[in-house]
């Protein structure tokens, strides 16, 4: 009895990486939360389809767009998100997501153990794909195409080896109808099954019969469930129209060059370097490794690598679907082969301790007959930000480096009256913390809003010619912005308008107040917060 307890109590290996991602997560829930206003965009409408028990058509966040037809294409993350907030608060949010991501990594540590991989292998390629995927740890509905990937990719990885049936192909078309209700990256899961389709297409083709024979049962095994994944996809509130929704974006250079995560991982920035060393490692391990990778393996390399590369938002999924080749790699590499005497028996004793180590490891996780441990710790945690919820619960709270925390108290307190010019990427915290009282001009979903009102935004907030004029037509009465923003500055010499609050981060100025209004300005430990960057 004691036995079969303690069996189900002790953590296997992948508790440990479940516990490991959720806690590194929740430490980082403050960042997770306030990185951009886009949590907060999610949080509003979540809420409002909770309020009304409907999904928004038409457009009731913005001023700008008003009644124009809206595609809620990320609804149910958003119900999901919005119900976390109304349980836990904030930090429910960043629990609901916290856990997602550690779902994702358990299930690849699973994928490369039931490959065949050594436990220490394993978990040291998993750990390392999950530190490279941190760079988009956040409080987002992206997250849910980390797990998406992860199921896609540990399914096809075991039918294509043949360690699973041809029955949990099945697995995909219901996956796929929750992940094209939860994000727009469902488009990732028909990447994976392409690139496996093509692989075998190729050995049908132009492998010898004992290869070609195989594929073509496969082929034939992978239609069906591929043609239910795609009609799936048709089951969203937006129908087919989602597709063209979610495609077109690609196509709009202007929105994809303004966004940060859209743009190419640069060397220069610290957080992209492990993405780097692990694309590094994973070329130099193809090169110099005994092993070589499946067909389909190096198709998933190059082509997840060619999507790392062009857009630093797919590092993640990057780092999921190429952990099994770096680990194939690895394990193919023989140091010893070129080493001399002495290189090689430091390397022998090393390689012998290594594997008394996994085969440790391996019995250890093969003694863990349950997960209480993670249920356990997600319950606990889960209860303590319900207890706290109407504080900064579990230390998760606004950033106030990164959103104007202190202008929106301000304006929370002193209610503006009329439209705003708000800086985009604060445009998802305006409505959570005023919605639906205040709508705002724009925020961080540039794919609704398109490109022109986008550059709309781009030229007033330059202050270039007749932003003036753009102002008084789109009935701006108060702006929220930088100080150091161009339009703020000049607002701030502009007869007619006032500065109602001001801090290191954001500046509030209203149109035609009057004089004797109050201008508020934080105690000096409040500047230490720097202007928050555009």
């Amino acid at each position: 009895m004691l036995t079969r307890l303690a069996g189900r109590l002790a953590p296997s290996l992948a508790d440990l990486v479940f516990l490991g991602c959720f806690f590194v997560a929740l430490g980082a829930g403050s960042t997770m939360i306030s990185a951009d206003g886009d949590p907060g965009r999610h949080l509003t409408v979540g809420r409002a389809i909770l309020a009304a028990g409907a999904i928004p058509r038409v457009d009731v966040f913005s001023h700008t767009l008003a009644g124009e037809p809206f595609v809620p294409y990320e609804w149910l993350a958003e119900v999901l998100i919005a119900a976390s907030h109304a349980a836990a608060g904030l930090a429910g949010a960043v629990l609901l997501h916290a856990a997602v991501i550690a779902v994702s990594f358990a299930l690849l540590y699973c994928q490369l153990r039931r490959r065949g991989h050594g436990a220490l292998l394993a978990l040291a390629v998993t750990l390392l794909a999950a530190a490279v995927s941190a760079i988009h740890w956040l409080a987002r509905p992206h997250v849910f195409t980390f797990l998406g990937v992860a199921v896609f990719a540990a399914v096809l990885d075991g039918w294509q080896r043949g360690r699973l049936s041809s029955r949990w192909l099945w697995l995909l078309p219901p996956s796929m109808l929750v992940w094209t209700n939860v994000h727009g990256g469902f488009l990732v899961g028909f990447v994976l099954l392409g690139v496996y389709a093509i692989a075998d297409g190729i050995r049908a083709a132009l492998g010898t019969d004992e290869m070609a024979e195989p594929a073509r049962r496969r082929l034939r095994q992978l239609a069906a469930p591929v043609l239910a994944s795609f009609l799936a996809t048709l089951l969203n509130p937006a129908g087919p129209a989602l597709w063209q929704h979610v495609t077109g974006y690609f196509g709009k250079s202007l929105l994809v060059d303004l966004t940060d995560e859209y743009r190419s991982p640069s060397l220069h920035d610290p957080s992209v370097r492990g993405f780097y060393a692990m694309l590094a490692l994973s070329a130099v391990g193809l090169a110099v490794s005994r092993r070589r990778l499946a067909l389909q393996e190096l198709g998933l390399f190059l082509v997840f690598g060619a999507f790392a590369l062009y857009a630093a938002r797919n590092i993640p999924l990057y780092a999921i679907v190429v952990a099994p080749c770096l680990a194939t790699s690895v394990e193919g590499i023989d140091l010893r082969m070129n080493a001399g005497a002495r290189a090689r028996h430091m390397l022998a004793r090393l390689t012998g301790w290594l594997a008394a180590r996994d085969a440790a490891y391996t019995r250890i996780d093969g003694r863990a007959a349950g997960h209480a441990l993670p249920a356990m710790a997600v319950a606990l945690t889960l209860a303590g930000a319900v207890a706290t919820r109407n504080g900064a619960s579990l230390g998760v709270e606004i950033d106030a480096k990164r959103q104007p925390a202190g202008a929106l108290a301000y304006l929370k307190a002193h209610p503006p009256q009329g439209k705003v010019f708000n800086e985009l990427v604060w445009g998802g915290y305006v409505l959570h913390e005023l919605w639906p009282a205040q709508r705002v001009f724009i925020d961080g979903q540039t794919d609704f809003y398109g490109e022109a009102l986008t550059a709309e935004y781009l030229s007033v907030r330059a202050a270039e010619v007749d932003w003036s004029t753009t102002l008084d037509r789109r009935g701006i009465d108060w702006v929220l912005l930088p100080p150091d923003a161009p339009l703020a500055r000049t607002l701030q010499g502009t007869a007619g308008w006032r500065t109602a609050y001001a801090d290191r981060v954001a500046v509030v100025l209203t149109r035609d107040a009057p004089r004797d209004a109050p201008i508020t300005r934080p105690a000096p430990a409040a500047l230490d917060t720097a202007a928050a960057p555009y």
